[in-house]
């Protein structure tokens, strides 16, 4: 928003409005899937039908930019040879309207990807940013400790950073490919898919009933 109020790049005058929407769209998703504390948030149907609907956010844009609907959003690589009016007539399509919603769609499902994280206990993975995951993996005093198994929250975040950082590489090369960014879509979807599949077979945890002044142990 910083920048598109300082009107950079210059060709894009409205960075700043699809960074807002993003915002908007990602305090939303935060809204709207915390919901899922009232449902029995660690059930395996509740955590399958949250990755579920996030997968479908995901295909949404996803089918936006296949179908070029958003025809900016597709991914298409630009020539450097391409003529004045074709880059005019790119950047109207990067600064219209419709170039909003895949970016509302993705942005809401990140909304509950975080509330997902936060809900299974595993707030060491932010699994949006990277800045606070390199400060806390960083920082963290036990960081060249051993065995390895000493330190489960290092270790996750040791896996989530290359993970984030490997994701985005190969999800860059592929926009940048042929295959355009609804591939990276589809395999973004198709992951969550699995995922949301996956809560559904794994096995069930039942907590033992304690007696008054007993804590009862996961």
């Amino acid at each position: 928003m910083a920048l598109g109020a300082a009107f950079l790049p210059a060709n894009q005058p409205l960075l700043w409005l699809r960074a807002l929407v993003s915002i908007v769209a990602f305090w939303a998703g935060c809204i709207a899937f915390s919901k899922s504390r009232h449902f029995h948030p660690k059930r395996k149907a509740t955590l399958s039908v949250s990755f579920l609907a996030q997968s479908a956010f995901i295909f949404a844009a996803a089918a936006l930019a296949h179908t070029r609907t958003v025809p900016a959003f597709a991914g298409a690589q630009l020539d450097s040879t391409l003529s004045s009016d074709a880059l005019e007539a790119h950047e109207s399509d990067v600064n219209s309207a419709m170039s909003l919603l895949p970016l509302a769609l993705l942005s809401f499902q990140f909304g509950g990807q975080i509330v997902m994280s936060r809900i299974l206990g595993f707030s060491e993975v932010p699994t949006n940013v990277l800045t606070s995951l390199y400060c806390d993996l960083f920082s963290d005093p036990l960081l060249l400790s051993l065995p390895l198994s000493s330190n489960p929250k290092r270790n996750r975040r040791i896996a989530a950073m290359f993970l984030l950082v490997g994701g985005a590489v190969m999800g860059g090369w592929l926009q940048r490919s042929s295959a355009g960014m609804s591939s990276v879509l589809w395999i973004a979807g198709a992951i969550k898919l699995a995922i949301a599949i996956q809560w559904l077979i794994w096995p069930s945890r039942t907590i033992p009933a304690c007696s008054d002044g007993e804590k009862a142990t996961p």
